[in-house]
């Protein structure tokens, strides 16, 4: 049976050039012929079931599209502040990943894994291409969002008091 190089192509373009064996499995593709395109350097392999295609470029959505490949947890801290584009965001080179306490992930090079009792699923959204979890850095705003709102609402009962 052939590859399909639209389909994988497709698969490869939506997920930053990274992908899993398990979705390479569920596009129906055999074992055998993932090692095929990893043998004639098609794919690269990343290791625990992740490869990356070697024709695209480097970039951080694409580090960070593999640290989540490879931990399967979250992107957090100052990386999905990046990707959420604050701008007071700290710029480090490595990766930050929060997983849940009770899985097993080594640290990579380049990803700083954290390990967390608190991954709730409403801190979690998933992103545009549906594959991509961050922790949604709602808790760091909120509080200034309510100040905010707190802030408008005594100018406001300010402004109608002196209006009596």
């Amino acid at each position: 049976m052939a590859i399909d190089e639209a389909v994988l192509g497709a698969e490869l373009r939506g997920r930053h050039g990274v992908t899993t064996r398990a979705r390479l499995r569920r596009l129906g593709m055999t074992d055998r012929m993932i090692d095929g395109l990893a043998t004639r350097c098609r794919l690269r392999r990343l290791g625990r079931g992740v490869f990356v295609d070697p024709g695209s470029p480097d970039s951080f959505l694409q580090r960070v599209a593999i640290a989540w490949a490879m931990t399967g947890g979250v992107a957090c801290f100052p990386t999905a502040g990046t990707v959420w584009e604050f701008r007071k965001t700290p710029r480090p080179p490595d990766v930050h990943v929060a997983v849940p306490w009770t899985r097993k992930v080594t640290s990579y090079l380049g990803v700083v894994v954290h390990r967390t009792c608190e991954l709730r699923d409403c801190d979690i959204v998933r992103w545009r291409d549906g594959n991509r979890w961050m922790i949604y850095p709602r808790r760091s705003a909120e509080p200034r969002r309510e100040a905010v709102i707190r802030r408008a609402a005594g100018t406001a009962a300010s402004s109608a008091a002196a209006l009596l």
